[in-house]
């Protein structure tokens, strides 16, 4: 080997180094079986629409376990709490926020389930960001004035943009304790999966 033909110390090193690594630096023999990988399958048509889908399901699962991680942040129990009352708090904090997905719970039963904050229709989508802001209220971290307003069955104006400043002030949250934007839901794509 060429780099052997340097100092003593170093070939010494390389002789330590060769003993612990053992017959790893072997090359293969006739009897090692080295596996190809696949050939990638290139002759199939992307499904866009199949794509968006998936897509979709993903971040609808992303968000769910997002606001479930970051309600454990600026949440916190009494400190002169017992252990079973930090539970409790703890567990009606989930179930406050599994209350906020169609079928209450982080992983939905069908895969076509949307979120109720996304639904299209204001009078279906407002209790759940009634839920929402109470998920928040709960936080160390004061809502802003415009997260404050009425959020009514009308979806008036007003509803419109407190329902935006909930969005900032949760996207706001989760960057300031993780470093990056969150994952938000959206509307479901047409086509794609049933």
């Amino acid at each position: 080997m060429a780099f052997k033909s340097g100092n003593a110390q170093s070939t010494k090193v390389h002789d330590l180094m060769a003993q612990a690594l053992g017959s790893a630096l072997e090359a293969p023999s006739s009897g090692t079986t080295i596996l190809q990988a696949p050939a990638p399958v290139s002759d199939q048509p992307v499904d866009i629409e199949r794509g968006k889908y998936l897509v979709w399901e993903l971040c609808k699962l992303n968000f769910r376990q997002e606001l479930l991680s970051l309600d454990t942040h600026p949440t916190h129990p009494d400190s002169s709490a017992k252990e079973e009352d930090v539970i409790n708090f703890r567990l009606k904090h989930q179930e406050q926020i599994m209350g906020l997905f169609s079928n209450g719970s982080l992983v939905p039963s069908t895969p076509t389930s949307t979120n109720h904050l996304v639904l299209p229709s204001w009078l279906e989508r407002f209790k759940a960001l009634k839920s929402f802001r109470d998920v928040m209220r709960a936080w160390d971290i004061p809502l802003s004035f415009a997260s404050k307003g009425h959020l009514g069955p009308l979806g008036s104006e007003i509803a419109l943009r407190t329902e935006a400043a909930l969005a900032a002030h949760y996207a706001q949250t989760f960057f300031n304790v993780f470093g990056r934007p969150p994952i938000l839901p959206h509307l479901r794509p047409s086509g794609g999966m049933p």
